[in-house]
C-alpha cells in the first residue's frame, strides 16, 4: 500500500496574542508523528483548535483504497468516532432537559417497561453508567452479528434478555446500553430520528460540516476505512460494524476540525447552558454524565475516548487553554495511549519521546514458536504470549503489550512502555522461560502450555 505522509501547521498569530507557538511544540510532535507514520505504526489525522480555530493538523497514511482507487488521508476526511458520539448523545439529552421535555429522574419504564430493573432505572443512571445494564457489546456472541443492522426492535428484545449487572445506582460500570437506550427514548420524545436530531441541533446551529449519526449521510468519497496491520501491508477491515446498530452509543463520523469547533462551542455554552454542561463532567464517577475528565501534568480537560473495528479516537477540551485536542486514526500499529501521550507532551511544552526503529521484523512462524501460556515460581505474574496482527501480543497480568520489531530474534523491548522480555530455551530448541524486564523487577517465568 502507498504511504503518504501530509502535514498542515497553521499559526492564526491574529487569534493568539496570549499564546505563542513556543507554548505548542509543534516540530516536536510533527517530528513524532511523521516517524510514526513513515515506519508503518500510524494513520490518521491529529488536530488541535485553540477557540475552535485549527492551530495545527497533522494527517498521514491512506483513507482508503477500492481495487486500484486509493484515496490519501488530507485532513478533510471524516472518521468513524466511536463513543465519542456520546458527548453528542448527551448534549442532546440534555437540550430536551432544558426544553421540559424530559427530567433526569424519568425513569425507563416510562419508555421501555420490558427492560429488567426499568422502573428502578433514572435518565441520570443511564448518563453516569450506573443503571447496571449489561453491555451489549461484550457479550459472547457480539462479534458474529456486530455487522447487522440490527433493528431497534431487535436490539431491545436483546437487551431484555440480559441479566442486570448491579442494582440501579450502586455502582459505575461502563456500558454502551446505556447510552443506545437514551438514544432511542430521544427519537421517541422528538418523533425525529437521531440522525435529523444531531443534524438540527446541534451541527447546523454551530456550522460543522463533515459531523452526522451516521456515516449513510456523509459523502461517500469523504469516508475512511480502518485498517489492520499485518506482516507486510495495511488491510482494510471487514466486515465494519454497523453504525445503525451502534447508534447514539458509537455510530457517529466526524473530523478533527468539527471536534474543534463542537468542543469550543460546547465549554462557551452555545450548546447547553452551563449550569448542563457542569452536569456532565461533575460527578461522583469517574466516567461522568457525557464527559470524563482528563488530566495531563497537571492540565485538566473534559472529553472522551473512542474505538470501533480499527478505529481510535480521543477528543478533549482544556478549558484554561481554550484548547481541543483531537486524534482521530484509521489505523494503529502501536500503542494508543504512546501517540495520545506524545501529542499532548506537544501541547504542554514538552518533548515527544522519539523512538528507535530497529527495522528488524520476525517472520510470522518464528513468533509463533514463542507464544505459550508462561508462570512464575510463585504464580504471582502470568503471561500468555500470542501473535496478533503479525505483532507479538504479551498479556501480563491482564495487560496487552504489543511488539513489533525486535532487538534480537528472541529479545522485545518497547521504548515507550519501558518493558522489555526475552525467551530462554532449552537444549532441544524450545521456548522454555520468558524473561519480563519491567520498571525496576526482572521476572522469570516458565512456560507450562
Amino acid at each position: 500500500m502507498k504511504r503518504v505522509k501530509l502535514t498542515f501547521v497553521y499559526a492564526l498569530m491574529f487569534m493568539c496574542a496570549n499564546y505563542s507557538q513556543s507554548e505548542l511544540n509543534v516540530s516536536s510532535i510533527d517530528s513524532f508523528l511523521n516517524l510514526m507514520e513513515y515506519n508503518d505504526r500510524v494513520m490518521g489525522s491529529v488536530n488541535i483548535s485553540i477557540d475552535g480555530e485549527t492551530y495545527y493538523q497533522w494527517s498521514g497514511g491512506t483513507a482508503w483504497h477500492l481495487g486500484n482507487d486509493v484515496r490519501d488521508n488530507d485532513g478533510s476526511e471524516i472518521y468513524s468516532i466511536g463513543s465519542i458520539s456520546k458527548i453528542f448523545t448527551a448534549v442532546l439529552f440534555y437540550q430536551m432537559v432544558e426544553r421540559d421535555w424530559i427530567s433526569h429522574e424519568n425513569k425507563l419504564a416510562e419508555f421501555f417497561p420490558d427492560i429488567p430493573n426499568a422502573e428502578l432505572i433514572s435518565m441520570d443512571h443511564l448518563l453516569s453508567h450506573q443503571s447496571g445494564l449489561f453491555n451489549f457489546t461484550v457479550d459472547s456472541t457480539f462479534l458474529y452479528w456486530k455487522h447487522r443492522d440490527r433493528s431497534q426492535e431487535e436490539m431491545l428484545e436483546l437487551i431484555s434478555s440480559f441479566q442486570p449487572v448491579f442494582k440501579p445506582g450502586t455502582k459505575t460500570d461502563y456500558s454502551n446500553t446505556n447510552y443506545l437506550l437514551l438514544g432511542y427514548i430521544m427519537e421517541q420524545l422528538s418523533g425525529q430520528d437521531l440522525a435529523v436530531l444531531v443534524h438540527e441541533n446541534i451541527a447546523m446551529p454551530i456550522g460543522l460540516k463533515s459531523t452526522f449519526a451516521s456515516p449513510l449521510y456523509a459523502d461517500l468519497g469523504l469516508q475512511t476505512h480502518s485498517f489492520i496491520r499485518t506482516m507486510d501491508d495495511w488491510v482494510t477491515y471487514v466486515p465494519p460494524t454497523s453504525r445503525k446498530m451502534a447508534h447514539a452509543a458509537g455510530g457517529m463520523v466526524s473530523n478533527g476540525v468539527d471536534l474543534g469547533l463542537f468542543m469550543d462551542a460546547l465549554f462557551k455554552g452555545e450548546l447547553i447552558s452551563h449550569s448542563s454542561l457542569k452536569q456532565m463532567h461533575t460527578t461522583d464517577n469517574e466516567l461522568g454524565a457525557g464527559l470524563i475528565s482528563i488530566e495531563f501534568k497537571n492540565h485538566m480537560g473534559f472529553g472522551y475516548y473512542g474505538g470501533i473495528d480499527e478505529y481510535k479516537s480521543f477528543v478533549a477540551y482544556f478549558p484554561k487553554r481554550k484548547m481541543t485536542v483531537s486524534i482521530l486514526l484509521n489505523g494503529l500499529n502501536t500503542s494508543f495511549d504512546h501517540i495520545l501521550y506524545n501529542a499532548l507532551s506537544a501541547c504542554f511544552e514538552s518533548e515527544a519521546q522519539l523512538p528507535e526503529f530497529s527495522g528488524l521484523l520476525p517472520e510470522e512462524g518464528k513468533l509463533r514458536s514463542l507464544t505459550g501460556h508462561f508462570i512464575n515460581a510463585d504464580s504471582t505474574f502470568q503471561a500468555r504470549v500470542y501473535v496478533k496482527y503479525g505483532q507479538l501480543g504479551v498479556n501480563i497480568n491482564g495487560s496487552e503489550y504489543l511488539f513489533s520489531e525486535a532487538k534480537s530474534p528472541y529479545f522485545f523491548s518497547d521504548d515507550f512502555s519501558r518493558i522489555r522480555i526475552g525467551f530462554q530455551k532449552n537444549s532441544e530448541g524450545d521456548v522454555k522461560n520468558l524473561v519480563i524486564q519491567m520498571k525496576d523487577m526482572i521476572i522469570s517465568l516458565e512456560k507450562r502450555s
